[in-house]
């Protein structure tokens, strides 16, 4: 899904990016980003307002949400919606259920983004998105002409049909037999003659598809804008800043929530900024855990332990300045290779970055 961005602009002088000065306004800064936690919440057990029919437009019956614009591109993803809720900005991810594959990765997404939420709401964490609700919502209007309302629609026809089948067919001939909606037309009109054992007719699912709704808190948009419109800018106690943020958000996911991400390129990393006595402080958040893992206790291996460090490297490789290219070789050559096997290693990193 593309970056969400907000439309206030940050000035790079008034940064503090001292590594001790972000510990001591972390109070603040929690302060201010659950300050407005339970306006949010009071929509959690609205559904019309969290299964807003067609986002692209206001709905009368939902008072509460102020849908602003869309944000970010179009991906098979989805899409999501900058929104107002109480004069308050937030965000609305749509995330449609194209395949059994998306299904599971949207629910794996919603369960690990609410623990990683609670974390930072009890304040044992500051390195993820808050999240105000989630919802499965049946009926979310898209274009007709986007490749995942089309790949959606074909998969809501598949388990029409497949669950009135029921087994009459094994599943990976059915699978095999439908793999178009040509091909799902055909069954259907064989299917419906009740010589054939008279299935019904599919709901009319035109435009509208089954999504997973989550409304997030608003961030200044993701690391790969930020690097590329302030590369030149950057010092580098921004870039030492930024990466130990992001290897303490990776320590917490290992030890307080047990997953790892799998996907931590700088696009999943974005940055929020807070305000406290006219200097700003940047936050990392690391958010998108649709192809994360939870692993059992006593069942990490190294492979999981290095994974994120590895992945997050090799995707700031061709934007880092050389001297934190030279920490990522040291830490690659010395602290990850040597590494013998499932134990703690971000800790170790993180001791090392924060002393050179």
């Amino acid at each position: 899904m593309g970056s969400q961005t907000s439309t206030r602009k940050i000035n790079i002088e008034q940064l503090d990016t001292s590594v001790t000065d972000w510990v001591k306004a972390t109070g603040f800064i929690h302060k201010d980003r659950t300050r407005n936690f339970k306006v949010f919440q009071s929509l959690k057990d609205n559904e019309t307002c969290v299964c807003n029919k067609n986002w692209g437009k206001q709905v009368d019956d939902c008072k509460e949400i102020v849908v602003e614009k869309r944000i970010g591109s179009q991906s098979m993803a989805g899409e999501a919606y900058l929104i107002d809720i109480r004069g308050e900005k937030a965000v609305a991810k749509l995330m449609p259920i194209i395949s059994e594959k998306s299904e599971a990765e949207n629910k794996n997404e919603l369960r690990i983004a609410i623990q990683a939420s609670n974390l930072v709401v009890r304040g044992q964490s500051q390195f993820f998105p808050l999240v105000y609700a989630v919802s499965d919502c049946n009926n979310t209007i898209f274009n007709p002409k986007s490749s995942f309302y089309k790949k959606a629609n074909l998969y809501a026809m598949r388990e029409h049909i497949g669950k009135q089948i029921d087994g009459r067919v094994p599943k990976k001939r059915f699978m095999a037999l439908s793999r178009t909606k040509e091909s799902l037309k055909e069954i259907m009109k064989v299917s419906m003659n009740p010589r054939s054992g008279g299935l019904k007719e599919p709901p009319n699912t035109e435009y509208t598809v089954r999504s997973h709704v989550m409304i997030d808190e608003l961030a200044w948009g993701d690391l790969g804008q930020y690097i590329l419109e302030n590369k030149n800018k950057m010092t580098l106690s921004m870039w030492d800043l930024i990466f130990l943020q992001v290897f303490m958000g990776i320590n917490d996911m290992q030890e307080k929530l047990s997953v790892v991400h799998r996907d931590l390129h700088q696009g999943n990393v974005l940055l929020s900024f807070h305000e406290n006595k006219k200097i700003q402080f940047v936050t990392c958040l690391i958010h998108d855990f649709g192809k994360s893992d939870i692993i059992e206790a006593g069942k990490w291996r190294r492979l999981d332990r290095v994974a994120d460090v590895e992945i997050f490297f090799n995707a700031m490789e061709k934007h880092a300045p050389p001297p934190i290219m030279e920490k990522m070789e040291y830490v690659k050559t010395n602290i990850i290779d040597p590494h013998p096997d499932g134990a703690p290693i971000i800790p170790t990193i993180m001791s090392y970055w924060g002393k050179v």
